[in-house]
């Protein structure tokens, strides 16, 4: 994000900027496409047109600036396909249909509160994958902007009561934004590209374990389960978009208005007084970049908009002197450069400026040829130094992404480099590092000279101490605005005090870059805030590299845990608003959740959850591999009670049915007679058996035996059968009668499945919400009279993996299978449930002398949960 925090000395100014520009429209239908053309024309249409307001409009619109433009190309150099980077329906998940102060809420909701389609035919969030290169420039994290900026993650309790007031100010520049926006500059942002793209390295990789696993499950005769179907495209979108954020921060780091260290934390000041300091810091950092956002909004300053740290070529008021930076491994050679609001050419000299200036006309940006605005005076342009290495970098990383997962846009082919060997920087393309390891991705600074030119706001005239006075005198005008009497009283009363430190520390610092650019002009210990005297601290503020450790152990309580492995949809403390796990100190990465699970007590309310909730629920097809374990009976019971009663066609139903298809395990075929478990594995069990589910838990699959209706597939069975089970929660099932068709010794077949030790036949049945299970008997020749023991017991073997619960039971000998013969003999038992390592319920039926019978089973109390294994056994 750029340093808009100059946006708060003049709050009037309805403009707002951006670091690469990040440029939300109201009207996300307004663009039927979002290729390069489009996202360059919406670049230059001006400052004129409609912006979505700051808040919660800005998570429902459309992201066409800067950096979807410049995240977009970067992927197609890569050879992402098109058909990938275009799809508008990247975010498909399920809502709870609410409200939120007047606009549909979009925040991910959990098992059991899904009654809103998000995506396709349901309400839309038309986005593509290089838009959410946009994302932190709008909201606080990925979570954060999928949840729909509902709830602010910021440890501020002022900001924590749920008012439409407060969730706006959270999420808006002038207000909260700008002063966490440290994160955007120096080293910080080399921390933060790297959390997001290590977490797109991970669902990659992870990606790629599922394609490989469910593969070779449908090459041994496994059926493809729909959730199979739809989790790696949902994955591969997964770890693109995550990229995507990453490279904002990548793309910061080579805006020339983001290479110095910019004093200051991601993390938000709790008391007032720290506050206030920390908004005169970053208004003080906005003075040094982030003015044209602002003055280019407005009559009165528009002819002096340009913000020098960023705009490329020579600058009229400042004898001919441009914005130059310096790269670590080439200290000897300065560059030229430029930054934000100057990726393209129609911006270098802007059509509303006053007095009028040339313009340079609008080319449309093509994903081979893009036109820059970038080292307009360069005789390489449009391959300037800056932006091949800029763009190498960031191609390079959304290559190894894309190259790391399934690769299922391009049906598993990777052709490298879409654009030739002059248009990139063959050292990074070839390194063999991540490119958070390569070290010419990173690090680059401004020299002392361009420090000196940023502090004048393109102005000669212009001092420091005078845009000093501005920004204090204003900044009451924006804690007023803010809507808070106490803590404009408190800032009332230490402003004087403040707005002299300020004045004090920036005429000293503005001495001391003037003095070190004369001496040695290419220098960076301006930009570092290296040295003595004092420039690394600003009203208490340090330079960005000290909070880099902070970032880097996840001490940003408003972004995702750095490790995904502690990523988690649970809650534990019960809470009303944001504000509530704010007074209980729960502010570390949580809000309020009302979708809220408790893994303790199986509970559902609303509960301070770990904001990566909202990622993991909108990419839930995706994180099957978590979802395996954290979608537990209850969850499961949830969806089921939201579903029954109400037609398959409903939301309700369709989303519970997605949620039993990953473990919906076809444990007994009718046709087959005998279980094959490796043909028959859920989803889920195939990732536990492949390692990539480690936590899932067996006995939480869904045993219900399932057979194609005439045309229809196995997969279109699979996908009836869960619907099923949701709309009748069983009822339904438990009328259904599942026979096997084995046959007596004597037939002269193969008996499979099972295995005659002596006079006992061993055989497994399918269990979960029961049915009744027949088991039939043929026999060639006529057999002595001999009572029949029939053993119930929980599968014990590695092979089958499940266990069996029942608490009563029927077992039947029907002549013929004719449950309406009088020769039905029965027997009722149980009472001890039947679990996992118990003894076997044995009920002992009279003699039996048929040629033709069969054995039933019928759960009569309550229905099993899973598979078990019935011995019959005929006593001699």
């Amino acid at each position: 994000m750029s340093g808009r925090a100059f946006a708060v000395l003049v709050v009037a100014f309805a403009a707002t900027a951006h670091a690469w520009e990040s440029e939300c429209r109201p009207d996300p239908s307004g663009a039927s496409v979002r290729d390069s053309v489009t996202m360059s024309r919406s670049i230059c249409a001006g400052i004129a047109d409609t912006f979505c307001v700051e808040g919660l409009d800005a998570a429902r619109g459309a992201m066409l600036g800067e950096h979807a433009l410049i995240t977009r190309l970067a992927m197609r150099w890569a050879n992402v396909p098109a058909t990938l980077l275009d799809d508008q329906d990247v975010l498909r998940y399920y809502g709870d249909g609410a409200m939120v102060h007047g606009v549909p809420s979009v925040e991910p909701a959990a098992a059991g509160k899904m009654s809103t389609r998000i995506g396709p035919a349901g309400l839309r969030r038309r986005l593509t994958i290089p838009e959410f290169a946009q994302v932190p420039d709008v909201s606080h994290s990925l979570s954060d902007f999928l949840a729909g900026n509902e709830h602010c993650p910021l440890a501020f309790a002022e900001l924590h009561d749920g008012t439409r007031e407060a969730l706006d100010a959270c999420h808006t520049f002038a207000k909260h934004m700008g002063v966490v926006n440290a994160g955007h500059f120096g080293d910080q942002v080399k921390e933060l590209y790297r959390q997001y793209h290590s977490h797109a390295l991970d669902v990659a990789r992870k990606c790629k374990e599922m394609s490989d696993l469910f593969a070779a499950a449908r090459d041994g005769g496994h059926f493809a389960s729909p959730s199979m179907v739809e989790a790696i495209p949902a994955c591969e979108r997964e770890a693109m978009v995550l990229e995507a954020v990453a490279s904002h921060f990548l793309a910061d780091a080579w805006s020339t208005g983001h290479m110095w260290q910019r004093w200051g934390s991601p993390v938000q000041p709790t008391t007032v007084e720290a506050y206030l300091r920390a908004h005169m810091v970053a208004a003080a950092s906005g003075i040094i970049h982030g003015y044209r956002a602002v003055a280019r909004g407005s009559l009165f300053t528009r002819a002096n908009q340009h913000d020098q740290l960023c705009m490329p070529g020579a600058f009229p008021d400042e004898a001919g002197q441009s914005v130059r930076f310096v790269q670590p491994q080439l200290r000897s050679t300065s560059f030229e450069g430029g930054g934000d609001l100057y990726a393209l050419a129609c911006q270098a000299l802007d059509p509303d400026a006053m007095p009028p200036a040339a313009v340079l006309p609008f080319t449309p940006v093509t994903d081979s040829q893009p036109a820059t605005g970038l080292g307009l005076e360069s005789t390489e342009r449009p391959w300037s130094f800056q932006y091949k290495r800029m763009m190498t970098c960031l191609a390079r990383s959304a290559r190894d992404v894309y190259a790391a997962g399934p690769r299922h846009a391009s049906d598993g082919e990777l052709r490298l480099w879409a654009v030739t060997s002059a248009q990139l920087d063959t050292f990074i393309r070839d390194s063999t590092n991540d490119v958070a390891n390569i070290s010419e991705c990173w690090g680059a600074r401004v020299t002392n000279a361009s420090m000196v030119l940023g502090l004048r706001l393109g102005d000669a005239q212009l001092t420091t101490s005078l845009t000093g006075r501005m920004a204090m005198n204003l900044l009451p005008t924006a804690a007023q605005q803010r809507g808070d009497p106490g803590f404009f009283q408190t800032l009332a009363g230490v402003l004087p005090k403040q707005n002299n430190a300020l004045r004090v520390q920036l005429i000293r610092f503005e001495a001391l870059a003037t003095a070190r650019a004369a001496r040695n002009p290419e220098g960076t210990d301006v930009a570092e805030l290296a040295g003595t005297g004092g420039l690394d601290v600003l009203l208490g503020s340090r330079a960005n590299r000290d909070a880099v450790p902070l970032v880097r152990q996840g001490g940003v309580g408003y972004l995702e845990r750095p490790s995904r492995a502690q990523w988690s949809d649970e809650g534990a403390l019960q809470c009303t608003t944001d504000r509530d796990c704010a007074r209980a100190g729960a502010t570390d990465h949580v809000v309020c959740d009302r979708f809220g699970h408790s893994p303790a007590d199986g509970g559902f309310a609303p509960r301070c959850t770990n904001v990566e909730a909202a990622t993991l629920r909108a990419f839930h097809s995706a994180e099957l591999p978590y979802y395996c374990a954290a979608d537990t009976p209850e969850r499961l019971l949830k969806a089921r009670d939201a579903c029954r009663g109400k037609p398959g066609s409903s939301v309700e139903c369709q989303a519970c049915a997605e949620l039993h298809l990953p473990r919906l395990r076809n444990a007994c075929d009718p046709g087959e007679g005998f279980i094959d478990y490796a043909k028959h594995r859920s989803a889920c069990d195939v990732l536990l058996d492949g390692g990539v589910s480690a936590l899932y838990a067996r006995e939480n699959a869904v045993h219900v035996p399932f057979e194609p209706r005439g045309n229809e597939t196995l997969a279109e069975a699979a996908q009836r059968t869960a619907l099923a089970v949701c709309q009748s929660a069983g009822a339904e099932l438990i009328q259904r009668a599942h026979a096997y068709g084995f046959s007596g010794p004597d037939a002269g077949v193969s008996l499979i499945g099972g295995a005659w030790f002596g006079s006992t036949r061993t055989m497994a049945l399918c269990g979960l919400l029961g049915g009744e299970h027949w088991v039939h008997y043929r026999w060639q020749s006529p057999m002595d009279q001999r009572p029949l023991r029939v053993r119930l017991s929980s599968v014990m073997f590695p092979a089958f993996g499940f266990t069996a619960r029942t608490t009563d039971f029927e077992l039947a000998v029907l002549p013929a299978c004719d449950p309406s013969s009088p020769q039905v003999q029965r027997v009722s038992g149980g009472g001890a449930p039947i679990v996992d390592g118990g003894p076997p319920a044995e009920l002992t039926l009279g003699a039996v002398d048929l040629p033709d019978f069969c054995i039933r089973v019928r759960p009569l109390s309550r229905t099993m949960r899973s598979g078990f294994v019935m011995r019959v056994e005929f006593d001699l």
